[in-house]
């Protein structure tokens, strides 16, 4: 019986192939208090992917369970050892992963290979596990990091295995497995060619929040757990306020902009009919957008950003990650008002880039399929339904995902500051979709308005008329489109850059930390222009929307407005002129 559980087992652990090389992307987490190496005090962190390239901690649990019957057999005093280092392996910053040293491979293989051929003469040391693939501890960082056999008998102690019997006896190899055919060099890179790997925390001191409850525990900086950004000093620059007062300046324009259109359309609706009409729903969004941008920029230069965490913290503020949080109990007012600043930011940007297809679409309809006024604005309630609900729901999975992140540049709460899965999905593909899909209607109804006018040529006036408004309308959705584009273009140079950037500040806290040696410290400060221009670009819409409105029609409507308001000075005015007349006939006289 116990001949068909342990071949059985053995199979099992048998079965695939796996690839040992480094991956690009390794994150370091914090060792789990349960499992199978809770009980070997090896390491603080480990690595995902591990050398068997799982990714999934209940996986691994499950492949190290299938290890229990040879624990139990006491074959080796260092199988846990050599285990625990394959599947969970340690990890220093930034990238690195120690690998088991074949050393402590060939010790364990050497006592626990002629217990599996004891139960079943065919069944052999795994493949994947094959100690060739391990560097010597002589030519690089490896765990437990000594080549000296007495080390490996007398200072490696089998531990505990929650749910498994300790054995009886355990054995201690008197030699290292060593076969002819184990002459070849190492197949895994080394992480440190100087053979030493410093004892270090993978995230410095100075990027570690103090606050390590709840949410918190969830921060990531190039991919290293419980690591944060800073903001009582900008990451790219040091401490500057260039970015946070460009922001103030372009939002009270950008307010001022928006407000003008929208009373522009209060004072003179039945101007703006569809499909004009989405233009007004437009200054509205950019309006909403450009007050979050000023709430968040005020915050940054008083000194108080809602995108960071409170100073009470000893080890600093720190921008938000993960937000909302699953613990209500952690709400503090600080990560109320920075979800609050997302939930208004990110529906606004959203709503005002659907209303844009919208503003399309019916420009379409007008143009090319020539339908009329009252025929487009028949479908009113669907456009708004669309334009408010489609942001909408897009908001809500955006919050129940929890990438909700804070800026420390600008002082504002969005998605993707952190984190590039977030900027990508939540950020990049809606814009290019949206603004793909606005302007191929555009185009459809530019072509269209070119060869209306060119029916028109001969009628002067209506084609003067249509000139006019196809000029309207290429100045138009040119200062909407080109600010996009130009968005768009340096999102795909922050997404391909970010996490270079995290990594030099990683670096630049702590240079003595491991993998640091290639690193470009200076590859932030180039992408500051970058982040610059993408703040300038986003406003600048909300300034620009003004262009629609100014017009001899927009002049005469507010003269009407402020005559209807002050009518004393239109009294007072025809006095004057009644007086002028009298004196003019007297002196006549």
């Amino acid at each position: 019986m116990r001949f068909l559980v342990v071949l059985a087992c053995w199979v099992a652990l048998c079965q695939g192939q796996t690839d040992n090389d480094l991956t690009d992307r390794v994150t370091c987490n914090l060792k789990s208090e349960d499992g199978f190496c809770n009980g070997l005090s090896y390491t603080n962190y480990t690595a995902t992917p591990n050398w068997r390239n799982g990714t999934e901690d209940r996986e691994i649990e499950t492949e190290l369970s299938s290890y229990v019957i040879l624990y139990s057999s006491g074959c080796s005093n260092a199988l846990v050892h050599l285990l625990c280092a394959y599947y969970k392996p340690p990890c220093f910053l930034p990238n690195v992963r120690l690998a088991p040293c074949r050393e402590l491979c060939l010790y364990v293989r050497s006592t626990c290979e002629p217990t599996i051929a004891e139960y079943n003469a065919a069944s052999t040391w795994p493949d994947h596990l094959n100690c060739d693939q391990f560097p010597p501890s002589t030519e690089g960082p490896c765990f437990p990091g000594f080549a000296d056999l007495d080390m490996y008998q007398n200072r490696l102690e089998l531990p505990l295995i929650r749910g498994a019997p300790r054995p009886a006896t355990v054995e201690k190899a008197d030699r290292f497995w060593a076969p002819e055919e184990v002459t070849t060099s190492p197949t895994t890179p080394t992480p440190c060619p100087d053979g030493s790997c410093p004892p270090v925390e993978p995230c410095p001191n100075g990027l570690r929040p103090g606050n390590m409850s709840g949410d918190y525990q969830e921060y990531q900086l190039a991919g290293v757990s419980r690591c944060g950004a800073r903001c009582d000093q900008n990451m790219y620059t040091g401490v500057d306020d260039t970015v946070p007062a460009i922001v103030l300046v372009f939002s009270i324009l950008g307010i001022l902009a928006t407000l003008f259109v929208i009373a522009t359309f209060l004072i003179d609706r039945d101007r703006f009919q569809y499909p004009e009409r989405p233009i007004v729903y437009l200054a509205v969004c950019y309006l909403i957008i450009a007050l979050v941008f000023l709430v968040g920029s005020s915050s940054k230069l008083a000194g108080s950003s809602l995108a960071c965490s409170p100073r009470t913290d000893p080890s600093g503020s720190f921008a938000f990650q993960h937000l909302p949080q699953s613990n209500f109990e952690l709400l503090t007012a600080q990560s109320g008002g920075c979800v609050a600043v997302f939930v208004f930011l990110y529906f606004a940007v959203m709503a005002s880039l659907v209303w844009w297809n919208v503003l399309t679409f019916t420009w379409f309809l007008a143009a090319t399929l020539k339908w009329a006024e009252e025929a487009i604005g028949k479908f009113w309630i669907l456009y708004h339904f669309l334009a408010w609900g489609i942001p909408a729901v897009q908001t809500i999975i955006a919050m129940a995902v929890q990438l909700v992140d804070g800026d420390q540049l600008s002082g504002i709460c969005f998605i993707g500051n952190s984190s590039n899965i977030g900027l990508a999905v939540f950020v990049f593909v809606p814009l290019v979709v949206y603004l793909s899909v606005g302007m191929a209607f555009l185009t459809i109804g530019l072509i269209s308005l070119f060869h209306i006018h060119r029916q028109l040529a001969k009628d002067q006036t209506k084609s003067r008329r249509l000139s006019r408004l196809i000029l309207r309308v290429g100045v138009f959705s040119s200062l909407y489109c080109i600010p996009n584009i130009i968005l768009l273009l340096v999102y795909m140079f922050e997404l391909a850059m970010k996490h270079q950037w995290q990594q030099a500040i990683l670096c630049e806290a702590g240079p003595d930390l491991v993998g640091c040696s290639g690193i470009n410290l200076d590859s932030p400060k180039n992408g500051y222009p970058a982040l610059v221009i993408k703040y300038i670009v986003w406003l600048v819409v909300a300034c620009c929307i003004s262009v629609w409105v100014i017009s001899w029609k927009t002049v005469m409507a507010w003269k009407k407005l402020i005559w209807d308001l002050i009518p004393f000075l239109n009294q007072n005015t025809k006095n004057s002129q009644t007086d002028i007349k009298k004196v003019s006939s007297s002196s006549r006289i």
